[in-house]
C-alpha cells in the first residue's frame, strides 16, 4: 500500500478549468465558479465528481452514464458563504458535529451544524493502492474551535476506482479535549430520481428505450430508504 499526496493551494483555482493530474485511469482538474467557489472535478471512464475541496468538502455533482444525479435546486452554482440554506443544491453534504438536524426554539445551532459550508483550512489530492486497489482520492482537514465546549478536526476523504461508479467515502474525527464529547454526524444525499417505465412488451431482463426514461423529484411522505435490492423508484410499479 502506497500514495503520493499533492496539497491544493486556492491560489492554483481560475475561471478556466485546467487538467491539475491525469493518467490511464483517472482525471483531476482545477476550476473556479463565477462566485469564487473553488472545484475539483474527478473522472475515471465511467463517472465524473464536482466536489468543492475547501467549502465544505461537498459533492457538487455527480455525474454518471444515465446523465446528473444531483437533485435540482435554485443554486445553479456553489455560492461563497458558510450558512446553509444560503447555498444548497450538493449531490453529498457533510453534517454535524457538534448538532445536526433542525434546531428547536430552545437551540441556537446551525441548520444541520458547522460542517454542510465550513472553510477546511487543508485540502490535497492523493493516488495511490491500498487492499482494494488503485485509487484517486480527494480529501480535506478541518479544525473546529472553541474556548470552551469543542476541539476537534474532521478529515473526509473521497475515494474513485478505476472503471468503477462506486465512491468511497470516508471518515475521520479526531478529539483535541481531554474529555469524550458527544458527536452526531450525518452524510446526507440529494439525488435526482429516475423513474424508469418499461415498455408494455418488454420483460423485466430488457432495457428501457430512452424516450421511456422520466425523471421525478418530489417523493410522498411514506417512502423511506430503499435497500440494495430495491427496486429504483419502490412507490411505483415500474
Amino acid at each position: 500500500m502506497n500514495s503520493t499526496k499533492i496539497n491544493l493551494s486556492e491560489a492554483a483555482f481560475t475561471e478556466k478549468e485546467k487538467v491539475f493530474l491525469q493518467n490511464e485511469a483517472f482525471t483531476a482538474a482545477l476550476f473556479r465558479y463565477s462566485t469564487q467557489v473553488c472545484a475539483v472535478r474527478l473522472s475515471n471512464s465511467k463517472i465524473s465528481l464536482v466536489v468543492l475541496p475547501f467549502q465544505g468538502q461537498q459533492v457538487w455533482r455527480f455525474e454518471s452514464p444515465i446523465g446528473d444525479l444531483t437533485m435540482k435546486s435554485i443554486f445553479e452554482e456553489p455560492e461563497n458563504t458558510t450558512r446553509f440554506g444560503l447555498n444548497y443544491g450538493a449531490f453529498l453534504i457533510h453534517c454535524g458535529l457538534t448538532a445536526n438536524g433542525n434546531p428547536s426554539a430552545e437551540d441556537s445551532h446551525p441548520l444541520h451544524g458547522e460542517l454542510p459550508n465550513c472553510r477546511y483550512q487543508e485540502a490535497w489530492l492523493s493516488i495511490g493502492s491500498d487492499e482494494d486497489g488503485v485509487y484517486l482520492s480527494l480529501g480535506g482537514s478541518y479544525t473546529y474551535r472553541n474556548s470552551l465546549e469543542y476541539h476537534y478536526e474532521f478529515a473526509p476523504e473521497l475515494r474513485l476506482r478505476p472503471d468503477s461508479a462506486l465512491v468511497d467515502v470516508r471518515i475521520q474525527a479526531r478529539n483535541f479535549r481531554p474529555k469524550p464529547r458527544k458527536d452526531m454526524y450525518m452524510s446526507q444525499i440529494s439525488v435526482f430520481f429516475l423513474m424508469i417505465r418499461r415498455p408494455p412488451s418488454s420483460t423485466q431482463s430488457r432495457s428501457s428505450a430512452a424516450s421511456d426514461v422520466y425523471k421525478r423529484q418530489d417523493q410522498p411522505a411514506s417512502i423511506t430508504n430503499a435497500g440494495p435490492s430495491s427496486p429504483i423508484c419502490p412507490w411505483h410499479p415500474c
